[in-house]
C-alpha cells in the first residue's frame, strides 16, 4: 500500500465519497422509480449534475407531498360535502312528509280528487314533470286516437254486417240450387250483367271510398292542427284579407270604366279633353292673381 497517495487514506475524502455515493444512490432510486421500465437518459456523473439531480428530487418530492395533501385535503371535503348533504336530505324528508300532509288536510276534497286524478295520470303515462298543459296535450293525442279508432270499429261492423247479410244471401241461393224443382227466372241473365257493371263501378270508385292506405303515417296516426298553427293560419287568412281590401278600393275606382274598348277610348279622351280644359281656367286665374298682387310702378 506504500505505492499508494497518502490522500485515499484520509478519513474526510472517505466521507465525502461515501456522501457522495448515498446521494448517486438516492438519485439513481428516484430515477428509477420516475421511469419505471422505460430507459433512464444518459448523463455525465460530476458534481454538478449531482446537485442539480438532488435540487429536482427535493422539489419533486415537495410538490408530491403537497399533492398528496391536496388530495387528502378534497376528499376530506368531498366526504363532508356528502354528510352534510345526506343529512339536510335526511332533514327535508320529514319537512316534506309534514308539508304534504298540511295541504293533504287544507285542501277541499274536490281538489284532493283532482290532484291524486293527475298524479296517477301523470304516472300512468310517464311523465316526469307533468304540468296541466303538458297532460292536456296528451289527453287530446289519446282522446283523438280512441276516435279514429271507434270510427274503424263502426266500419269493420258495418262490414261484418253486410258481409253476414251477402253469406245468408249465398246460404239461401245454395240450398235453392240443391232444391231439383228450382228453375232459373227469365231475367237472370240480365241481372248478372247488371251485377258486373255495378261491380266494376265499385271497383273503380274503391279508392275513394276506401279513405287513405292504413300502410301511410298519416293513417296510422293522425294529425291534429295545433293552437299555435291555428293562430298562425288566422292571421295569415286575415293579411289576405286586408289585402283583398285593399285591392278592392284600388279596383272601385275603375268600376265605371265600360268594357268596351272603343267605349272606354272614347270615354278617356272626354275626360283628357275636360282636364285641358279644366288646366287652362287654373292658368288663367292664377295669372290674373299675379296680376292682381304685383305692384305696378309709379310713373
Amino acid at each position: 500500500m506504500a505505492h499508494l497517495g497518502p490522500a485515499i487514506f484520509s478519513p474526510s475524502v472517505a466521507r465525502i465519497a461515501a456522501s457522495t455515493a448515498k446521494d448517486w444512490k438516492f438519485v439513481d432510486d428516484w430515477l428509477a422509480s420516475k421511469f419505471g421500465a422505460r430507459s433512464q437518459p444518459v448523463f455525465e456523473r460530476n458534481p454538478d449534475t449531482l446537485q442539480a439531480l438532488l435540487a429536482l428530487a427535493s422539489v419533486n418530492e415537495v410538490a408530491d407531498e403537497e399533492k398528496n395533501v391536496v388530495a387528502r385535503a378534497d376528499a376530506l371535503a368531498t366526504r363532508e360535502l356528502q354528510s352534510h348533504h345526506s343529512n339536510a336530505t335526511a332533514k327535508q324528508a320529514p319537512l316534506k312528509s309534514e308539508l304534504l300532509s298540511v295541504l293533504h288536510e287544507w285542501l277541499p276534497r274536490d281538489a284532493c280528487s283532482t290532484l291524486c286524478a293527475l298524479a296517477t295520470l301523470a304516472a300512468e303515462l310517464g311523465v316526469v314533470h307533468p304540468t296541466p298543459e303538458s297532460l292536456s296535450h296528451v289527453l287530446a293525442d289519446f282522446r283523438a286516437e280512441e276516435l279514429d279508432v271507434d270510427m274503424m270499429r263502426e266500419r269493420l261492423q258495418s262490414t261484418l254486417a253486410c258481409l253476414d247479410h251477402e253469406h245468408a244471401q249465398a246460404d239461401k241461393l245454395l240450398e235453392a240450387l240443391r232444391n231439383w224443382a228450382y228453375t232459373p227466372s227469365h231475367d237472370l241473365a240480365r241481372n248478372n250483367i247488371e251485377l258486373n257493371r255495378s261491380m266494376k263501378a265499385l271497383s273503380v270508385r274503391m279508392p275513394d271510398l276506401g279513405g287513405p292506405s292504413t300502410n301511410s303515417p298519416r293513417a296510422r296516426r293522425p294529425r291534429h292542427p295545433t293552437i299555435n298553427e291555428v293562430a298562425t293560419e288566422e292571421s295569415a287568412y286575415l293579411h289576405l284579407l286586408a289585402q283583398k281590401k285593399d285591392l278592392d278600393s284600388r279596383l272601385a275606382d275603375f268600376s265605371g270604366i265600360s268594357t268596351d274598348a272603343n267605349a272606354a277610348r272614347s270615354n278617356l279622351d272626354r275626360l283628357r279633353t275636360r282636364l285641358g280644359t279644366t288646366v287652362r281656367q287654373r292658368d288663367v286665374v292664377f295669372e290674373g292673381l299675379v296680376e292682381r298682387e304685383t305692384p305696378h310702378k309709379r310713373r
